[in-house]
């Protein structure tokens, strides 16, 4: 039998990824860039954890991704200093008893 086609996924130009990112804030604009920085899915980005972040490596290990298989990818430089400080503020949020 003939094999279906398949869908090609819609893909946003760099200028309407600026937009985006430019148009949200906080937690959400640091998930934005990550998605669209290092290639992560939505469900793997949701899933990462902070041993799973190497900053001196600029990588990102992603555990238990698509088919259950784990891989490496970039940390991009952008987010860095904002995931760095998110960090502070959840760790600050939760030392507080």
């Amino acid at each position: 039998r003939a094999k279906q086609t398949r869908k090609l996924p819609t893909v946003l130009a760099p200028e309407e990824v600026r937009s985006i990112i430019q148009h949200t804030s906080g937690t959400h604009r640091l998930i934005v860039q990550l998605l669209y920085g290092s290639g992560l899915r939505l469900r793997e980005t949701m899933n990462l954890r902070i041993k799973d972040v190497d900053f001196s490596q600029h990588q990102i290990v992603v555990r238990e991704a698509k088919g259950q298989k784990s891989r490496i990818t970039m940390l991009p430089a952008q987010v860095i200093d904002p995931l760095k400080e998110h960090l502070k503020v959840v760790k600050r949020l939760h030392s507080q008893d």
